[in-house]
């Protein structure tokens, strides 16, 4: 049987490779290939959820008891004093965390219906499909995502998110004089996340002012 390590290091393989093939295809824009290739990584850790002790299932838990916790908090954060909206979120914290868990794991075991054809056939009706456009005179980028769910081959169901303008880009001249114009000063451009001075090649910059 594969252990973690070993399904974290195929899947980060086949995924990093898959999703270079789609960019070069031009299916997917180039920003996105490491979202693409972090979806291709997890999937390749879900068939591990209904085993107990491993870490997807423990992280999956986790992740979902802070998850629903935090929905019920700011949720109901206007009806309730501090002291009962923490017992709530801790409440709902445990009962994610261990009771849904526990009741997860009675019901499933390990290389069942997760390592099954009906899990394959799930997660391939479900398909995404995203685009990426530019507005280079406007300095706007645009986003639409499309999900489509399927059976027999037929859509049944599609859902479209649209994000436009999701952005703007600017460059460092602009950027300077916009920090400026806005009451900031000593303005120092960086190259990306790095601490290294910006070149004028960069695309990635990061500015750091004083405010005031």
């Amino acid at each position: 049987m594969a252990n973690f390590p070993t399904h974290i290091a195929v899947g980060t393989v086949v995924s990093g490779a898959l999703a270079t093939v789609t960019v070069a295809a031009d299916m997917v824009a180039p920003e996105n290939i490491v979202a693409v290739t972090l979806a291709g990584v997890l999937g390749s850790v879900l068939p591990d959820i209904d085993l107990e002790e491993s870490r997807p299932a423990r992280a999956m838990f986790s992740g979902l008891a802070v998850f629903f916790s935090f929905a019920v908090l700011f949720g109901l954060e206007r009806k309730y004093s501090i002291a009962e909206m923490f017992v709530l979120w801790l409440g709902t914290f445990f009962l994610v965390r261990y009771v849904a868990k526990e009741v997860f794991f009675r019901f499933s075991y390990h290389r069942g219906v997760w390592h099954s054809l009906l899990a394959l056939v799930f997660c391939a009706v479900v398909t995404a499909w995203e685009r990426t456009w530019h507005e280079p005179e406007l300095q706007l980028w645009h986003e639409e995502e499309r999900f489509e769910v399927k059976l027999d081959g037929r859509v049944i169901q599609t859902q479209t998110l649209r994000r436009s303008p999701s952005g703007r880009w600017y460059s460092q001249e602009q950027a300077i004089k916009l920090l400026k114009d806005t009451g900031f000063s000593e303005v120092q451009m960086f190259s990306g996340f790095s601490r290294s001075p910006a070149t004028a090649d960069d695309r990635l910059i990061c500015a750091v002012a004083i405010k005031g």
